[in-house]
């Protein structure tokens, strides 16, 4: 043991430390002053621009949405049908190597 850890230990003896067991003490405060549970609230233009991007996603993925984008912008005739590749015709175009 070093000089120094001597000296430390004498000086602790020396001191009058309380004799109160403060890990009890502070784990029955804990206990006593428990947080109540708290919903997560989600701020307003969170909400608003999670919104906004589920009915652009309706407008864009269904056809009936399609159909009320097209009415609304005012834009006639728009026909979009899913189905089979037509037939290439004129396969044969000799466009080069």
């Amino acid at each position: 043991m070093s000089d120094l850890e001597r000296r430390i230990g004498v000086a602790a003896e020396s001191i009058d430390w309380p004799a109160v067991d403060l890990s009890a003490a502070v784990m029955r405060r804990l206990r006593v002053e428990e947080r109540p549970q708290r919903r997560l609230a989600l701020p307003p233009r969170l909400v608003a621009v999670s919104i906004a991007i589920v009915l652009v996603m309706i407008g864009i993925l269904t056809p009936w949405g399609r159909k009320a984008v097209a009415d609304f912008l005012g834009v006639a005739g728009i026909s979009i049908n899913w189905g089979e590749r037509p037939d290439v015709v004129g396969a044969d175009l000799e466009l080069g190597e």
